[in-house]
């Protein structure tokens, strides 16, 4: 029989405000000053906002960041 190690995750608020998501767009306006603008186009970028159940945003965290090889011909 194969194990699996588990793996276990902290979480320590800080004293912050906790804004309340009731659409996509107020994810959108949340998370928007987190990506840089100038490399988003070369990027694809996962995103986690963790919610309690309230919708309040806990923290996020960005789960995976991949490079775009695509080329363009002009």
């Amino acid at each position: 029989m194969k194990t699996l190690a588990e793996i276990q995750v902290s979480y320590h608020p800080k004293t912050c405000s906790k804004p309340q998501i009731n659409s996509s767009q107020d994810a959108y306006e949340l998370i928007k000053p987190l990506y840089n603008e100038d490399i988003l186009q070369y990027k694809v970028i996962f995103m986690v906002l963790y919610l309690n159940s309230l919708n309040r945003v806990l923290g996020y965290h960005m789960h995976s960041v991949v490079i775009r090889l695509t080329q363009y011909r002009v």
